[in-house]
């Protein structure tokens, strides 16, 4: 990604969505192969609902974020 260019909202909630849907695939297959979990439809189901819950989320717990983040941003010490 180009640091100069800020990311739109689309491509924020992208990245989101696919960080989520790697993060928990990966979770709920390291449980399934040490037979810690349940079936492969149920692992289905809590992929989609926390993809979806992370989406929802994001809009309100980014913004915030990354104004308390801000003091920490090497350009805005340059500058």
């Amino acid at each position: 990604m180009r640091r100069d260019v800020k990311p739109t909202a689309t491509a924020v909630v992208g990245t989101v969505a696919a960080a989520s849907f790697v993060g928990t695939s990966i979770f709920a297959l390291t449980g399934l192969l040490l037979g810690e979990s349940g079936s492969v439809p149920d692992l289905l189901l809590v992929i989609v609902v926390a993809v979806l819950w992370d989406v929802l989320l994001t809009p309100f717990v980014l913004p915030p974020l990354m104004r308390l983040f801000a003091p920490l941003d090497p350009k805005a010490a340059t500058a």
